[in-house]
């Protein structure tokens, strides 16, 4: 389950698995807004993807992203980060949680969207391409229906791989 701590009724469209609807802010973005993720059972985790590409612009001024182990109902923050484009990749240590909270911890003039919602534990591809949105050979985008992301190997070649957010080959062209 997923609430918010604005717009609340329409918190289930981040995970609806269908990035053409949005839960919103409804309102500009200002420090304090969250959202919470009850998985009902511990997970491990290491990875929250926010996808805003349908709404260019919406995504979070900035942001930190809290676990809760289950331990005396205790919020541990495990990364924070700015506004880093449409798909937001958001990478810590990974560890067991049975929720996790994004409070947004910037303000801007549009609203904070969420299109769709990702929670992972991914091993690091051994593809030669890290899933990083902020680098200026890396883009994100969908293929065949999934989420990937495609750059450069690490030693710039002109090899060019596209991979999806398990770390699985998509293709490879050298």
């Amino acid at each position: 389950t997923i609430t918010a701590s604005t717009n609340n009724s329409n918190a289930p469209k981040a995970i609806d698995d269908d990035a053409a609807t949005r839960w919103d802010t409804n309102a500009p973005q200002q420090s304090g807004q969250w959202v919470i993720v009850d998985m009902q059972s511990a997970h491990k985790l290491n990875r929250i993807i926010l996808d805003t590409s349908k709404s260019p612009g919406d995504g979070p001024a900035g942001c930190e992203v809290y676990l809760n182990t289950g331990i005396d109902g205790a919020w541990k923050r495990v990364a924070s980060g700015k506004n880093a484009g449409a798909v937001q990749i958001i990478s810590f240590p990974a560890e067991e949680a049975s929720k996790f909270r994004i409070v947004q911890t910037g303000s801007k003039g549009n609203y904070w969207s969420i299109h769709e919602l990702y929670a992972a534990c991914v091993d690091d591809p051994s593809t030669g391409i890290l899933p990083d949105a902020s680098s200026s050979a890396a883009e994100m985008f969908y293929y065949n229906g999934q989420l990937s992301w495609s750059g450069l190997g690490n030693d710039m070649s002109t090899r060019i791989e596209i991979v999806d957010l398990s770390g699985r080959r998509l293709l490879l062209q050298d």
